[in-house]
């Protein structure tokens, strides 16, 4: 794993915990990152990551937003094309699903470790944000479902989250 992928993997952890522990819901209760997204904190960012280069985006609300995938693991990782994509917000302390309404082909695809980085095809997600006047921070979720070797499905996913600040 490179350093820059290493940074990436733990800014992307502690952002997380730190934006979703030390929230509290409307009952009082801290957000609990599982029943969020069904997966283990502790799994985000370890068999891929992801990042939104600035010259694929404006950073602007209303516009896509692309993103690079990079595979992190030796594992082999099945996507759907839309990567299983979850989009929040966070409003009144309570992480809120927006919709994404990007259009993506059926059906999925592999990515195996011997891909060069280049061959693993980008995301794009398009959230669905009113217009304002003040930047918004999304969170942008994308899932997996890892392989075997031989290329069966073990019934555990995987996934790797980013905050991206978009201006008005």
């Amino acid at each position: 794993m490179s350093l820059h992928s290493k940074k990436i993997k733990w800014m992307s952890y502690l952002l997380i915990c730190l934006s979703l522990f030390g929230c509290k819901s409307e009952n009082g209760l801290s957000t609990d990152l599982y029943e969020i997204l069904g997966i283990a904190s502790e799994e985000i960012n370890t068999k891929f990551t992801i990042s939104a280069p600035n010259g694929w985006n404006s950073f602007r609300i209303g516009d896509s937003i692309g993103l690079v995938i990079d595979l992190v693991s030796k594992d082999q990782i099945s996507f759907s094309y839309d990567y299983g994509a979850k989009i929040y917000i966070n409003e009144r302390n309570k992480w809120i699903e927006i919709e994404n309404i990007a259009k993506y082909p059926v059906g999925s695809f592999i990515v195996t470790p011997d891909m060069l980085p280049q061959d693993i095809p980008g995301a794009v997600v398009d959230p669905k944000i009113q217009k304002t006047d003040e930047p918004i921070t999304v969170w942008v979720i994308l899932f997996g479902d890892i392989l075997t070797k031989d290329g069966k499905f073990t019934g555990d996913k995987t996934a790797a989250s980013i905050s991206i600040q978009l201006n008005p």
